[in-house]
């Protein structure tokens, strides 16, 4: 299958897809569910993909709390982003057997992957013609049912070992290093623990037989004027004032005006594919449907991940206007409409309530430990340390917790209670009888 937006020309462009039998999947379910118990605890804490309980939004939290850190004690900030060539495509089998085996995965269970990963053949299908078979020593089975655990277990001895060796700590918690799938980034506070870093993920590349792409690798840092150097495969790693991180852009700055620009950008691209369907005012579609549109393609669109990042007055004031202009061109209303009008005829709130309701969801989600994944934990350690100690001035993400929270409580405040108490209704009852 081609690679999003690659050109088609280049065969390294397309990913291998494995294509199962519905008994084999029904199979692979059933062991997996006795293997998840063994594995799912041995988990490393900074693995974020493919997890139940944790999610891409909850690392995105955690590297953005990670530069609030820095910003509090005004120290300088080493983000490393690493680009592994192929992760999946060339994972060794054997090494991924022994991972398996040495997290517990013994007997029968063990030998069932073993024979999953034996004798493969595969063939390439172009044209609706198929190649001729060749053998397969390497590469998870992309598709598989078990193919995301059979990864993360093989990921978990070197974050293991960053673990042991933090190169960042939030208070005493470790948070040098966070993975989603196979994207990892490194955080510290100093060149020289970053390197340590860097030659721990090298040590583990050479044993496990894969590579770090040095040309794509790229190196961010914040509160630093002097260049970098740091190494990786006896290569210099580029240094980048911005990149692109979970779906978000980290810069230098430690500002999100670069991501709420792309956001925007995406969000229109996004109305604009639905003017085929009558997205616009006047002769369009009417403004209930055009609701419906706008809340199902673009609002998503618009906030996607932003929940995870920390905002600022201005960075909101521009996803408002865009947010503004777009519920007033579908309702077909002059520019001179007053702001509440717009909001209140269409009944959409403001984008800084949807932004706060996507902040109280994800608060919610992090506070729900009962599932106790490791990530899940490590999350909700960080969070309720920082909800404990952060002031107002903080650049801390949970700031925005308790600004909501005081809204909430103020909002409570002025409205009046009308219900009556148990001994008001008891009287009242007696002075209708009695009156009867």
């Amino acid at each position: 299958m081609l690679k999003k937006g690659k050109p088609s020309k280049i065969p390294g462009n397309y990913r291998r897809i494995t294509i199962t039998s519905i008994v084999g999947k029904l199979v692979e379910r059933a062991v997996l569910k006795r293997v998840r118990k063994i594995l799912d605890p041995a988990q490393n804490k900074f693995q974020y993909g493919f997890t139940k309980g944790s999610s891409p939004v909850h690392a995105a939290i955690i590297l953005s709390e990670t530069i609030a850190e820095s910003k509090d004690n005004k120290r300088e900030l080493h983000i490393t982003l690493m680009d592994t060539a192929k992760a999946f495509d060339v994972v060794d089998h054997k090494g991924m057997l022994n991972s398996l085996y040495q997290q517990g995965v013994r007997g029968n269970m063990w030998s069932f992957f073993n024979n999953l990963y034996s004798d493969i053949a595969s063939a390439v299908k172009w044209n609706g013609e198929l190649s001729t078979e060749f053998c397969e020593l390497q590469g998870i089975r992309q598709g598989g049912t078990s193919s995301a655990d059979c990864y993360k277990a093989g990921k978990n001895k070197v974050l293991h070992q960053l673990e042991a060796n933090p190169c960042m700590k939030i208070g005493t918690i470790p948070s040098g290093a966070i993975m989603v799938a196979d994207d990892l980034a490194l955080m510290s506070n100093s060149t020289h623990s970053m390197q340590q870093a860097l030659i721990i993920a090298q040590q583990d590349a050479s044993r496990e037989r894969y590579t770090y792409n040095v040309e794509k690798t790229k190196v961010i840092s914040i509160n630093r004027k002097e260049k970098t150097n740091l190494i990786l495969n006896n290569k210099s790693l580029g240094t980048s004032n911005s990149e692109m991180h979970l779906g978000s852009v980290r810069n230098s700055t430690g500002t999100n005006r670069d991501t709420i620009r792309d956001r925007i950008q995406k969000a229109r691209r996004v109305a604009y594919s639905l003017m085929g369907a009558g997205f616009y005012g006047l002769n369009g579609v009417g403004p209930e449907i055009a609701a419906i549109q706008y809340e199902t393609y673009v609002i998503p669109t618009l906030l996607y991940g932003l929940e995870a990042l920390i905002l600022d007055s201005n960075d909101i004031a521009d996803l408002e206007k865009y947010h503004r202009a777009c519920l007033r061109q579908i309702q077909h209303l002059p520019k001179s409409t007053a702001s509440a009008a717009v909001y209140l005829l269409i009944g959409i709130p403001p984008i800084e309530a949807l932004l706060d309701i996507k902040i109280l969801s994800t608060y919610r989600d992090i506070a729900d430990v009962n599932h106790a994944s490791p990530p899940a934990v490590h999350i909700h350690e960080i969070i309720t340390r920082q909800v404990a100690l952060k002031e107002a001035t903080s650049h801390s993400w949970v700031i925005q917790l308790k600004k909501n929270n005081q809204e909430i409580q103020e909002s409570t405040e002025r409205i009046p209670d009308t219900r009556k108490t148990t001994k008001e209704e008891s009287m009242e009852e007696r002075h209708e009888e009695g009156s009867q």
